[in-house]
């Protein structure tokens, strides 16, 4: 919107930023969860990965090795109740995904 009350638009631009197809190649379930989060490497390339649970902080709380093509379970059984990140990161992935962790 200009001073004289005009008004033009710019055109519309996608951005690919390429990490959520990544993204949905990780599953994190059930959540929310009173003890154990199962985190699916199932639709990633074989190779080792590092699974690490998180703080909203980014105090890391756990880490694990997996590999792709696997399923991890995650005991969060003794953090307290709240969110929680799970990063997964392999030779060319970095993912971050949040679960909640019930009483």
């Amino acid at each position: 919107m200009d001073f004289d009350g005009t008004a033009t638009y710019s055109p519309v631009r996608v951005a690919d930023f390429g990490r959520a197809k990544e993204a949905v190649r990780v599953l994190l379930y059930p959540t929310p969860t009173a003890a154990l989060v199962a985190c699916s490497l199932a639709l990633l390339p074989t190779g080792p990965y590092t699974v690490t649970v998180l703080s909203l902080v980014g105090q890391q709380l756990q880490a694990r090795a997996a590999l792709g093509g696997q399923e991890v379970d995650l005991n969060v059984a003794a953090l307290p109740a709240g969110v929680y990140l799970v990063r997964i990161q392999g030779a060319a992935l970095n993912v971050t995904q949040r679960f909640v962790k019930l009483q």
